[in-house]
């Protein structure tokens, strides 16, 4: 597959996580990761219990963690087998936070917050009446790479959803763009929880839980990516976040997906999936 600037309304395209100890990923796992030893970004939001604080805890403290008797092992291989199904590209993408239009408020310090819907990006004609989801589906079929791309995406959006999306583009930058793109499940991740006032609203969701969504997408296939797509568009956006919480885990710890490790390395948030 062809690799593109990502958007975040698919936010989750692109785990990249191998399968199996001859198919570890090249690109996941760094010793550089950012999310270490307590240094990763706090999820202000506390829903889903899992923030950067919460994964950099558990990644310095293997030693401390054990298997929890209170989830059944089915279930974790449940979570394995599911992680590993998912294909290099899924029909959630994950947000290019580097690729922001050249005239971007962002870059002339203008706070997301103040910057009024009259001032985001459309072609000189109406405004459009789609969402931000909208938006960001154009962006992904487009394969935008362009600023002129990115405006005519815009164009489709109504003045709250284009100010959403820039908006969301800003702070991904802002708060996350120290990830880079060789570890895209922890820059998804901390776009997805330190933007949510702007990701939420250009993400597709449901209200299936962490689990359910899980159980939906096991005999998916690797191949069938309607098929994982339907499951994902069922999930609520916390079930999201937990998803991609064990996902941004195993990437820098358990490339190769090992049982073993994601049980001692991603406990805690592997606990949050499975509790709901």
């Amino acid at each position: 597959m062809t690799n593109k600037p990502l958007v975040i309304a698919s936010m989750f395209l692109g785990l990249v996580l191998g399968c199996g100890e001859s198919e570890k990923a090249s690109d996941v796992g760094a010793k550089d990761a950012v999310i270490d030893d307590g240094a990763g970004v706090t999820d202000t939001q506390g829903q889903d219990g899992i923030g950067d604080q919460g994964v950099a805890e558990g990644l310095s403290q293997e030693d401390k963690l054990g298997v929890d008797p209170g989830i059944p092992e089915e279930e974790v291989t449940l979570l394995q087998d599911c992680l590993c199904d998912f294909p290099p590209e899924l029909p959630f993408e994950d947000v290019a936070v580097d690729s922001l239009p050249e005239t971007s408020p962002a870059d002339e310090g203008v706070s997301v917050i103040e910057i009024p819907p009259s001032e985001a990006y459309h072609d000189p004609g109406s405004p459009g009446t789609g969402t931000c989801v909208d938006i960001t589906d154009c962006t992904t079929e487009q394969n935008c790479q362009t600023q002129a791309c990115y405006q005519m995406c815009l164009a489709k959006g109504t003045p709250e959803a284009q100010q959403q999306f820039v908006g969301l583009l800003q702070c991904g930058n802002q708060m996350c763009g120290q990830y880079g793109n060789d570890k895209p499940m922890q820059r998804a991740y901390c776009v997805s929880s330190q933007c949510r006032e702007f990701a939420e609203p250009c993400t597709k969701t449901g209200t299936s839980t962490c689990m359910q969504v899980l159980q939906c997408a096991q005999p998916c296939g690797q191949n069938n990516q309607a098929c994982l797509q339907a499951c994902f568009e069922q999930a609520s956006y916390d079930a999201l976040l937990k998803i991609l919480a064990i996902a941004a885990c195993a990437e820098q710890n358990c490339p190769d997906m090992n049982q073993t490790c994601m049980m001692t390395r991603c406990m805690q948030q592997i606990m949050a999936c499975t509790s709901g």
